[in-house]
């Protein structure tokens, strides 16, 4: 299902057949037994990808990474995380695309923090509009980025 999935997406400019696969593949609800408190880092550029998960695991945070909107999707239906941290500028299907067609029933379920190099002032109340809980300008102060973190995560990150 995710190849037919991620495949769709692809040849697709329009999320639309994508998000009604979704809703036919989602999960069920999280609840705190299903939580894995993983955090899903959507991000195409590979140096701000690597710094991100060195971040977060250095805190203990397990993460997992989608570098398109496609792989987003996919990553989400597989490993059900707790929290989205999404940069805007997506290849192909940007951010805000995937946002608006993830649907409010996902992003209900999980929080998405924006993080974006686009000016704060033009694009955080589009982005908070479409569902995300907060928005954080690259380059992020890191102290900054884990307190948003926690402040959205429902369980402290796993002891190592």
């Amino acid at each position: 299902m995710r190849t037919m999935l991620t495949n769709t997406v692809l040849a697709s400019p329009s999320l639309s057949l994508v998000t009604s696969q979704l809703s036919r593949s989602r999960p069920p609800r999280l609840t705190e037994a299903t939580k894995t408190n993983k955090i899903l880092v959507v991000e195409d550029d590979v140096d701000t990808l690597l710094g991100l998960r060195m971040l977060l695991r250095a805190h203990y945070y397990p993460s997992v990474v989608a570098r398109n909107a496609a792989d987003a999707v996919s990553q989400t239906i597989e490993h059900q995380p707790e929290l989205i941290l999404l940069d805007l500028g997506l290849p192909g299907i940007d951010g805000f695309e995937l946002l608006e067609h993830l649907g409010s029933d996902y992003v209900s379920m999980v929080p998405v923090i924006v993080l974006s190099g686009r000016d704060r002032s033009e694009y955080k109340e589009r982005a908070l509009r479409a569902g995300a809980v907060d928005y954080l300008q690259k380059p992020w102060d890191d102290d900054d980025l884990l307190e948003t973190i926690e402040r959205y995560m429902t369980r402290p990150p796993y002891a190592a």
